[in-house]
């Protein structure tokens, strides 16, 4: 049986609705009434505007008036369930543009390692780069660095293969063969040009080449001389244009030399150019004395 106010469940033997307090049929059947009467009964002893009030709620072991502690048959129909809280926007945006944050965060810092590491590289690189140039040219400082050769030599041999006269000069053209000693050792052979003037005074120049051995190291040296002989036997000149072959391909340099009749010294200032190694001075050198009114010629041969 249902209360005919709210519908709710009620037991068979109700007197009024749990629910809402409408008295049930089961009511007017023992008072004699019905529902319909818009008084009460006489017989009730009490006042016909009077309506009687509901039962008490040790009656049914609750109080119908209580929502709180209603029966377990109550059921409230009209009575719809709130709906869900509705979700705020700004949390979910909150959310996202943290995540965001955090992305960003995170190139940053890759970006930033990546960009220290290559500037690591990069500073190795150049450090490298700066040791092999500074090793570079303190080799190449060692290998333009000067050396000078000294020593003596004599002309063992001199063939005159051509004379002619030029007005009071008379012009000879001479092979000498010549040994050095010192610094440098070996023979060379040197084609000279020497012009003899009636004073006994000359001039002469050429150039020569030679196998020689310096510090137990053998090569071939080209190199030209210059000089002036004087009527008593004496001479000095240059040497210039130094260059070798070989082993001695890099060599260049020049020097002076000087003596008296047949035998005479040499002083020679040498390098190598771009080589890092460690190679001795070579020196060359030539003398040109006269002797009985034809010049002779001394030089001296480079490593």
């Amino acid at each position: 049986m249902h209360c005919q106010a709210c519908g709710a469940q009620l037991p068979s033997e109700a007197k009024a609705c749990p629910n809402c307090g409408t008295l049930t049929p089961a009511y007017y059947a023992n008072a004699g009434a019905s529902a319909r009467d818009p008084t009460i009964p006489a017989g009730s002893g009490s006042s016909p505007y009077a309506m009687s009030a509901p039962p008490s709620s040790t009656q049914y072991g609750s109080n119908p008036y209580d929502r709180s502690s209603q029966s377990p048959y109550h059921v409230n129909l009209y009575e719809a369930p709130l709906p869900p809280a509705p979700r705020r926007p700004g949390n979910r945006i909150g959310i996202i543009v943290g995540v965001v944050l955090l992305v960003l965060l995170l190139i940053s810092g890759g970006v930033f390692a990546l960009l220290q590491y290559s500037s690591a590289r990069n500073a190795a690189a150049a450090a490298a780069l700066a040791t092999t140039t500074a090793q570079a040219n303190a080799s190449a400082s060692v290998a333009v660095q000067n050396f000078t050769a000294k020593g003596t030599f004599t002309i063992f041999n001199r063939t005159i293969t051509y004379v002619r006269q030029d007005g009071s000069n008379r012009i000879y053209s001479i092979t000498e063969q010549v040994v050095d000693y010192g610094d440098v050792t070996g023979t060379y052979t040197y084609a000279l040009t020497s012009i003899l003037h009636p004073d006994n005074t000359g001039n002469f120049s050429g150039s020569g080449s030679c196998t020689c051995t310096v510090a137990g190291k053998s090569g071939t040296v080209m190199q030209s001389i210059t000089g002036t002989s004087t009527a008593n036997g004496s001479f000095q000149g240059q040497i210039f244009d130094v260059h070798g072959t070989g082993d001695l391909a890099k060599l260049h340099g020049q020097g002076e030399f000087q003596g008296q009749g047949l035998h005479g010294t040499y002083s020679t200032e040498l390098h190598f150019d771009a080589y890092t190694g460690t190679r001795s001075p070579v020196i060359t050198e030539f003398a040109l004395p006269t002797q009985g009114g034809i010049p002779h010629i001394a030089g001296e041969c480079l490593r």
